[in-house]
């Protein structure tokens, strides 16, 4: 009786045993979804502060050459901006660049060249009393994509032409793209609606071209998956997190339009920090595992030699 007993205790600790690694592997299961989920969560927030941000430097900028603007038109006699007068505000001026496009549509820079800009869409804005950001990729008088910031400059009620203000975009968006999780770099895109990357976080200079979507699906970097969220971002607005799986380059994937601008911001998470993360918490419950094992082990031991002294004592 009592050695029938002896093995109802064991059967007892082996489905005890059971129950623990199968609930092991569920826990393990439970942590991988909550850790990726709460990643892409944590990842979404940083884009989110990240795109106000540069939306609020852009503003700053659009601020600064709206006052710029401002001082010209309060010390006009006549309606011409001479060469002295924008080489004497570009010197004290926080752009990289100072130009005036006048009514003929003839952008002037203070080194005395000249380029015809009638095609391009500041220009045209400009002279119908907008102020805005736009992005030129082609610029005629420099060779890297110029984000520019304009105003009209009026005379006797008359808009006599055009300021405009720029920055090299990939220098001056660089140190607000530089994003790190955790010691690691993340991937960050400023881009317009089509898809093409004005500046990036890269510091190797590697250039995009294309549709920034395509390219990141064409070299694993995102899954089509997710390539299909980012894609509906772009093209209707918003903001979206998503995840990709376990064959591509990137743990997660957030997009997002700027607040007040027509720009996306797209971000790539590191795919070896969550991964990380997931190890380190499932190491945790490892060393649970085995100090229950070793538990089930010693309970083991002192069945079988209670056992074995209960049938010498019969």
């Amino acid at each position: 009786m009592r050695h029938k007993k002896s093995l109802q205790d064991i059967a007892y600790g082996l489905f005890l045993l059971t129950a623990i690694i199968l609930l092991f592997f569920w826990y393990t299961s439970q942590n991988s979804r909550r850790m990726e989920e709460q990643n892409k969560i944590y990842a979404a927030d940083s884009a989110r502060q990240t795109a106000v941000k540069i939306d609020e430097e852009l503003n700053n900028a659009l601020d600064l050459i709206t006052t710029y603007a401002y001082f010209i038109e309060d010390g006009l006699t006549k309606p011409v901006i001479t060469l002295s007068m924008l080489d004497n505000l570009a010197e004290h001026s926080l752009f990289d660049v100072l130009l005036f496009t006048d009514s003929d549509g003839v952008d002037h820079i203070s080194d005395g060249r000249t380029s015809n800009v009638t095609d391009r869409s500041f220009f045209i804005d400009g002279m119908n009393g907008g102020i805005g950001t736009d992005i030129i990729f082609d610029p005629h008088l420099f060779n890297e994509t110029m984000a520019c910031f304009y105003a009209p400059i009026h005379y006797d009620g008359e808009i006599i032409g055009v300021l405009r203000g720029a920055y090299l975009a990939e220098e001056y968006l660089h140190d607000m793209l530089n994003t790190s999780y955790f010691g690691k770099r993340a991937g960050l895109f400023l881009c317009t609606p089509d898809g093409t990357v004005i500046a990036s976080s890269d510091d190797n200079e590697k250039t995009y071209e294309g549709n920034l979507i395509d390219i990141l699906l064409e070299t694993n970097v995102i899954n089509e998956e997710a390539a299909a969220g980012a894609r509906e971002i772009f093209a209707n607005g918003g903001e979206g997190a998503y995840f990709c799986d376990s064959d591509s380059l990137t743990d997660n994937l957030c997009v997002t339009y700027l607040p007040s601008h027509d720009f996306v911001l797209l971000q790539t998470f590191p795919k070896n920090i969550t991964q990380r993360m997931i190890r380190d918490e499932n190491l945790v419950g490892i060393r649970l595992e085995v100090m229950l094992l070793i538990l089930f082990a010693v309970y083991v031991i002192l069945l079988l030699f209670r056992a074995r002294r209960e049938k010498k004592m019969l």
